[in-house]
């Protein structure tokens, strides 16, 4: 502890106050003490220090220690005054002081602040320790490890990251600022946009880097951190190639298979048409059973081709918006034959809210398939089954409930397990046991969870979540995307394209008039040519970034040359355009467009005229 104070009294009261728990240096001067530090001493844990002095005063020393200069940055200064004015206290405040303390003061007060700035020391180097064993751990790390903040902007990246990124860039400099859309156009962060801050690790579809795959997973952070998602990627080409001739095996087994029960099918189909005479009663039955017995296996084949697809982290699957609601409907539609056959009846009301999610329609309609299947399985004769749609907290849940006889309690932890299955003695089922392992994984696979509520007597209720695509507020005005092309013909068929898809458009023909679409419309994102007259793509990006108003917009620029653009693009297409990347880029950063209200019926419109040569996709 040093005492800098040059009246002895003040001094030799400070050495007092102090010396119990602390040892105690007492200097006069304020240039002593600088030429002490400067000198290599061990630094002190405070110093406390008169602001009164001749020579150098303690604001002066205060100034010194805080500067770039100083040998001791971090010491902690606690600041003696006998000025009592706010402007003079900020001032040494301001100055660098930690704390300040008016004369006179109790010896009590002070031994108190000067506790309390060890204390924050002690903290503020546990910090900094754990900080940097943090980083320490981080730079291990034996996969691609690295940050984003909430424009999808990379904010940290790792020796991995750097190491196995770094011939993806265009341009030269670090990964560290560079937008993740740049680097990894192929990483669909569209899920992560969905999830709650601290929610589980989300497996992404895998990416392709050279002849690398790596299967990312991202990780949503609260969103009071500077960076807003963690994203590790883990090297996985072999583990994808041993999956890829597991897959061959079961496929050329499933199909060896499928050919003789497929034969055995139509032989009984043909005994039992009396294509062989007529057969007594007792034959048919057992002609009718072998039959069910058939099916059965070619069902069991089918859910391990299902397996061998969706097990581990290998599936992907398409991503596109998908109505859940609307996918619902459509699931009910298509067992209705089954509904009346088993006579059922069903209760579904279409969601009053946007339930999109983004995933692969045909699987996520098996998965409905098979909650369906199964209720209608363990329904009674004039039971109902009741399908609801919900919002729950930021997820969409779709519930499917029976009036069945419901669920013993020791088989719920284990039924979503491989051959589980909820038996029922007095009604037996079809069914080879791997429906809702089947719905487990694919739900998981797209960074869902599944659940089941039953006891016995009261029903089963069968649920899954998903999280929500981001929507707009509501009574919020979709924000327009920008075009800017000289060329009309392509202004017009990506013009079409997009409204297509709901977008609004705003047209420009080159980038003097795009920088003015900026300032009016302020554009959610801008797709934009390279070579155009008056103003080209190149001056139209650099004057954007240097603009704080727009820095952060998202362009996509247009190249004849994919590898001649510029580096602060969000992204770069190589014309021709991949429109499906085009189309994935304004949904990460535009996020998905509000579905628009059916017109009326007098106020329907005949449907627009294609432009020739645009394939729709």
């Amino acid at each position: 502890m040093w005492v800098v104070d040059d009246s002895p009294l003040d001094a030799e009261r400070a050495d007092r106050a102090l010396a119990g728990p602390y040892e105690v240096r007492v200097f006069h001067d304020g240039s002593v003490v600088l030429e002490e530090l400067a000198g290599g001493s061990s630094l002190p844990d405070v110093l406390v220090l008169d602001w009164m002095m001749p020579g150098v005063s303690g604001l002066e020393v205060c100034r010194f220690l805080r500067s770039s200069r100083s040998p001791a940055p971090n010491l902690a200064i606690l600041l003696l005054t006998a000025h009592h004015e706010t402007t003079q206290l900020v001032d040494g405040l301001s100055a660098g002081a930690n704390d300040y303390l008016a004369k006179p003061y109790a010896d009590e007060e002070l031994r108190a602040r000067v506790d309390n700035l060890i204390r924050a020391r002690q903290l503020l180097e546990r910090v900094s320790r754990t900080e940097e064993h943090i980083r320490r751990l981080l730079a291990t790390v034996p996969d691609v490890l690295f940050t984003l903040d909430e424009r999808g902007v990379i904010t940290y990246a790792n020796e991995d990251a750097e190491r196995v990124l770094n011939p993806m860039l265009v341009g030269p400099g670090g990964l560290v600022g560079r937008p993740a859309s740049e680097i990894l156009p192929d990483l669909d962060l569209s899920l992560v946009r969905g999830a709650e801050g601290g929610a589980a690790l989300l497996p992404l579809p895998d990416v392709e880097i050279g002849e690398e795959v790596y299967a990312p997973t991202a990780r949503r952070l609260p969103a009071d951190f500077a960076a807003t998602t963690t994203v590790a990627m883990r090297n996985v080409t072999s583990r994808r190639r041993a999956e890829a001739r597991r897959l061959d095996f079961y496929s050329v087994v499933a199909h060896d298979l499928r050919s003789p029960l497929n034969s055995l099918l139509l032989r009984a189909d043909m005994l039992l048409r009396g294509h062989r005479g007529p057969l007594p009663a007792a034959v048919i039955g057992d002609l009718r059973k072998m039959e069910n017995n058939i099916r059965t296996m070619v069902a069991l084949v089918n859910d391990f081709l299902d397996l061998a697809q969706l097990e581990g982290t290998a599936y992907s699957g398409g991503r596109e918006l998908v109505d859940v609601g609307g996918l619902v409907g459509q699931a009910i539609e298509d067992l209705q034959p089954l509904i009346d056959a088993s006579g059922l009846s069903v209760r579904f009301e279409v969601p009053g809210f946007d339930a999109g999610v983004t995933g692969d329609r045909r699987r996520l309609s098996q998965v409905l398939s098979n909650l369906l299947s199964n209720a209608v399985k363990f329904t009674p004769e004039g039971g109902t089954i009741t399908v609801e749609v919900r919002e729950r907290g930021g997820q969409v849940e779709v519930a499917v409930a029976d009036t069945g006889r419901g669920i013993a309690p020791e088989v719920l932890p284990n039924l979503f397990q491989r051959y589980v299955r909820a038996i029922d003695p007095s009604r037996p089922v079809a069914g080879t046991g791997l429906g809702l392992m089947i719905v487990r994984e694919i739900v998981e696979a797209h960074g869902g969870s599944v659940g089941v509520y039953s006891a016995p007597g009261q029903g089963s209720t069968f649920w899954f979540r998903m999280p929500r695509r981001p929507a707009a507020a509501d009574g919020e005005a979709t924000r327009p995307v920008l075009i800017i092309d000289d060329d009309r013909v392509l202004r017009e068929t990506l013009r079409f394209l997009l409204e297509g898809e709901g977008y609004t458009v705003v047209e420009a023909e080159d980038g003097e008039r795009g920088l003015r679409a900026v300032t009016e419309h302020a554009p959610s994102a801008a797709v934009v040519d390279l070579t155009m007259p008056v103003m080209d793509g190149w001056e139209f990006v650099d004057r954007v970034r240097r603009d704080e108003r727009s820095g952060a917009l998202p362009i996509c620029v247009l190249s004849g040359v994919a590898l001649h653009a510029p580096t602060t693009a969000s992204l770069v297409l190589q014309k021709p355009i991949a429109i499906d990347r085009l189309l994935r880029f304004l949904r990460e950063h535009c996020g998905p467009v509000p579905a628009a209200p059916p017109p009326e019926p007098e106020q329907a419109q005949p449907a627009q005229a294609q432009p020739a040569g645009l394939t729709p996709r």
